[in-house]
């Protein structure tokens, strides 16, 4: 990179274009077939046992839940499985939010991302 500093700006471009980039890794491989194979199942959930229960204990019915960095949004939505209402993924790359928005239509929620 040299010797120039490089500007905030152009840092945040470059990293927003490789998460971009490293968006089709997410989708090309057996880990995506499992993820639109569950999302089509009522209540699934990618999150792990010692998380599972720990939501099973709360009663998520009418509250929001928001993720900052959400990635392709299989966690957000399934916080939504959980019976959150009200769930927003915010993530900076536009190809895991189209990744969240294929998920979010099987899974048949409606978190939004942003």
């Amino acid at each position: 990179m040299g010797d120039a500093p490089i500007e905030l700006e152009q840092a945040i471009a470059a990293n927003r274009l490789a998460w971009d980039d490293s968006a089709r890794l997410h989708k090309d491989n057996a880990l995506w077939q499992d993820l639109t194979a569950g999302f089509a199942r009522p209540g699934f959930s990618t999150f792990d046992a010692t998380m599972t229960q720990t939501l099973a204990g709360f009663e998520l019915q009418g509250l929001s839940g928001v993720q900052i960095g959400c990635n392709n949004g299989r966690e957000t939505l399934s916080l939504a499985a959980f019976g959150a209402e009200r769930c927003l993924g915010i993530d900076q790359s536009a190809e895991f939010l189209k990744q969240a928005e294929i998920l979010k239509g099987i899974a048949g929620s409606d978190c939004e991302f942003l």
